[in-house]
């Protein structure tokens, strides 16, 4: 479940960056897939010890490394997109 939520986070910058919709809809839809089975397993409790299956403090690290690496896909995307259209804006033809 982590390795799904992992792989589908980092190539959700190149999705970005080719503004490919399916892309975006794909690597989201997987990357909360991904953090809900997360979610179930903190929730979840084992029948035999009554233990949770994953910590959550583990589970808030993990949520909050994914928030904060989307908002810097996001932002550092934007930034590039910002800077390619100054550089043609700039050119004389």
């Amino acid at each position: 479940m982590l390795l799904a939520l992992l792989g589908n986070s980092l190539m959700l910058p190149r999705a970005l960056f080719t503004r490919d919709p399916v892309w975006i809809c794909c690597t989201s839809w997987g990357m909360m897939a991904g953090w809900g089975q997360l979610l179930s397993m903190v929730l979840g409790a084992s029948p035999v010890t009554g233990k949770a299956y994953l910590a959550l403090n583990t589970f808030i690290s993990i949520s909050a490394v994914l928030i904060a690496f989307v908002a810097f896909s996001m932002l550092e995307t934007a930034r590039h997109r910002r800077k390619t259209l100054e550089s043609v804006w700039e050119t004389d033809y």
